[in-house]
């Protein structure tokens, strides 16, 4: 079941939406569960719903959109966030948001369909990215989202997340190889890091979101740098 959160100022596009997104799903034989908010006030209040998709149409500035956006993606960092948006509305955008997605007004199937791929394989992704480490307490599934950085510990590795630290008995090497096809990077012989995560790059450290600070060893610093670039212009 995908959850689906429509929210808009307009109940006959919001219908129109709906109908589409059903289409989709039948056709796609996907399960969605689609909720409606006429503002975004009452939709920040059920955040707790966790849903994964949303999906606004509202006609507000670039400001706006980026403080909403901020709302939700504090909340839900992995939500698919899209805005629907006329022509000369995006033309008035001084400056887009480069972490969401647009679809232009009059919406078509097609469209809406192509946008639905891209935010399915999303959430797919998200749902799937997880792996199994082992210590002294047991076996633990680890959602690969959430890791800031894995660094050595006494001959093992130590885990930083969201949720706290894990020991794992794993090696650094194995681990990277691991995680190759994830937006990890080696950025020195004692750390992975999540490229999510990095709020900046000095000459000998990285800066996360949540205020660590690591090691980036001289030599690795030119790959982080270029490897990071190019996720961020991916993503």
């Amino acid at each position: 079941m995908i959850k689906v959160a429509m929210c808009g100022d307009d109940a006959d596009c919001l219908d129109q939406v709906e109908k589409m997104l059903n289409d989709y799903a039948c056709k796609n034989r996907l399960s969605f569960s689609i909720h409606s908010f006429t503002s975004a006030v009452p939709l920040l209040e059920t955040m707790n719903t966790d849903f994964q998709i949303y999906i606004f149409d509202f006609n507000m500035t670039s400001r706006k959109k980026m403080r909403l956006v901020h709302s939700i993606k504090k909340m839900d960092k992995y939500a698919y966030l899209i805005f629907l948006t006329s022509a000369i509305e995006m033309a008035k955008d001084t400056y887009p948001v480069p972490i969401i997605n647009y679809l232009t007004k009059p919406l078509h199937q097609t469209a809406l369909e192509r946008e639905m791929d891209r935010a399915i394989r999303h959430t797919e992704k998200i749902a799937n990215n997880y792996m199994f480490i082992k210590n002294h307490d047991g076996l633990f599934k680890v959602f690969l989202p959430g890791v800031y950085y894995i660094e050595t510990f006494n001959r093992n590795l130590l885990i930083h997340t969201d949720h706290g630290n894990y020991l794992c008995f794993k090696k650094m090497q194995q681990l990277e190889n691991e995680l190759i096809n994830y937006p990890f990077i080696r950025c020195h012989s004692s750390y992975i890091v999540n490229m999510d995560y990095i709020r900046r790059i000095t000459n000998n450290e990285i800066e996360l979101e949540n205020r660590d600070k690591i090691l980036v060893s001289k030599w690795r610093r030119k790959n982080v740098v270029e490897s990071l670039t190019s996720y961020i212009e991916n993503v």
